[in-house]
């Protein structure tokens, strides 16, 4: 049997940035200047290009270790067919940007603006299809696939510093919704990128061979929610759950429980989004072994008293293990 780490996981802002003091200043005019080299950046230089604009585009990222949140993120682009009712594409994307229009929902947000924004997403969205669909399979395999600090792991490009936010906010622009995250349920490990623990999606959640357990060993939920859509992205606040009597996060760590079944049948996370942090995860698991990544046991008394004595468990787990 065998363990792995599991926390809330989320892209941070962080103070770091790179230090540029040493390049060359070098001077450049153009029509239009884009900050960033992901869908958003890209698309909008393309454009600006093709209208006649002599355009920079500026990316931080080295061009060999380009690792842009668009493509961290498995670079889906959310399409609807253009063969769809307009209307009834115009009230799916404002339940989307606001909620208004939701009969579950008290008040909307940002509603003096949702009506336009839905309205234009509306037009423009569905053009998009025929244009993803018309990608070379190359290029779509290759772009389109892609408590405060402890209670958290980083999961997003390395290169996610906040220079963009501090950039935007220097020339006056507000900041909405600062307060919300978005946020999965991922496989923690401890090394460090932006002060967090590296977050590393791992899709064994939810399939044979495997159970999540809260600090005291207890399951708490159906696996299977934390993977499937919609509820994968908003699972997270399930292990947030605060104990108001032992005034604890219970569940922060949880741990996922896999036997040797699993853990022989390959990499427990995702390969590519560990090698996005220059992490080492090979596909037999060994090295995360070795590093304490993946705690073993060889009986559930075992692996419940190994947990116990790693330092995110605080000795918290029950001995011996409550699994029903």
């Amino acid at each position: 049997m065998a363990a792995s780490d599991l926390l809330a996981g989320a892209v941070k802002s962080s103070e770091d940035s790179a230090d540029m003091t040493s390049a060359p200043i070098q001077h450049y005019d153009a029509d239009v200047v884009t900050i960033g080299f992901g869908a958003a950046g890209g698309c909008a230089a393309i454009e600006a290009h093709d209208a006649g604009a002599n355009v920079v585009l500026l990316e931080k990222q080295p061009e060999a270790t380009h690792y842009s949140n668009t493509r961290m993120s498995g670079g889906g682009f959310h399409s609807p067919s253009p063969d769809g009712e307009w209307t009834a594409i115009k009230a799916y994307a404002q339940a989307m940007f606001s909620g208004e229009n939701l009969p579950h929902k008290l008040e909307g947000e940002q509603s003096e603006f949702s009506d336009a924004l839905a309205a234009a997403w509306a037009t423009y969205a569905p053009q998009n299809d025929v244009f993803m669909r018309g990608l070379d399979p190359q290029f779509r395999k290759a772009f389109l696939d892609g408590h405060g600090k402890n209670g958290w792991a980083f999961y997003g490009s390395p290169a996610n510093t906040g220079d963009g936010i501090r950039m935007a906010l220097k020339i006056g622009a507000a900041l909405a919704k600062i307060g919300s995250v978005a946020g999965r349920v991922i496989c923690a490990i401890p090394e460090r990128r932006l002060g967090l623990k590296i977050g590393l999606n791992t899709s064994s959640v939810g399939k044979p061979h495997e159970i999540v357990v809260d600090n005291h060993g207890r399951r708490y939920a159906a696996e299977r929610r934390i993977t499937k859509d919609p509820s994968r992205y908003i699972f997270y606040k399930e292990a947030l759950q605060f104990d108001t009597v032992t005034l604890t996060y219970p569940r922060i760590p949880s741990w996922m429980m896999f036997d040797t079944t699993l853990m022989n049948n390959g990499a427990r996370v995702s390969a590519s989004a560990a090698s996005y942090n220059g992490i080492d995860w090979d596909q037999g698991n060994q090295n995360a072994l070795r590093n304490g990544w993946i705690v073993q046991g060889a009986t559930l008394a075992e692996l419940a008293a190994n947990i116990r004595a790693h330092p995110d468990n605080r000795a918290a787990v029950e001995v011996p293990l409550e699994t029903a």
